[in-house]
């Protein structure tokens, strides 16, 4: 049950609508193509410092709920693992995604999940 509620709560809070299949910022392409500028900044290079601080400010919230579902619940929907970053989030998320380009015109909210599952599985 409580993965259930969990995984409703991530998906109406994600940063992007869900519903908006037209909208090129709900796609993971655009999530895809932030994160890649984030990652170029933790690497120590330089970028678009707007369209990191999109990725980066997605994946801190992921990171928020899954502290505070451990928190208050006891467990997350995902077992993320003790001491993840952000960045460590970002990278697991781009691997997932440069596996899996099939998936870049579905909604960031999904494939974020399917990333965090597939690479920390309970």
């Amino acid at each position: 049950m409580i993965q259930k509620v969990m995984l409703a709560i991530i998906v109406l809070v994600s940063s992007t609508p869900v519903y908006a299949d037209n909208n090129e910022a709900s796609r993971a392409s655009m999530l895809v193509n932030s994160c890649k500028e984030a990652v170029r900044l933790f690497d120590g290079g330089t970028g678009a410092e707007l369209l990191a601080g999109h990725c980066m400010g997605h994946f801190s919230g992921m990171l928020s709920l899954h502290l505070y579902s451990n928190a208050v619940w006891g467990s997350s929907f995902i077992c993320w693992p003790n001491g993840v970053t952000v960045e460590q989030m970002i990278r697991v998320y781009l691997k997932y995604m440069g596996n899996h380009p099939e998936r870049l015109h579905n909604p960031t909210s999904f494939t974020v999940l399917d990333a965090a599952k597939d690479a920390f599985t309970c």
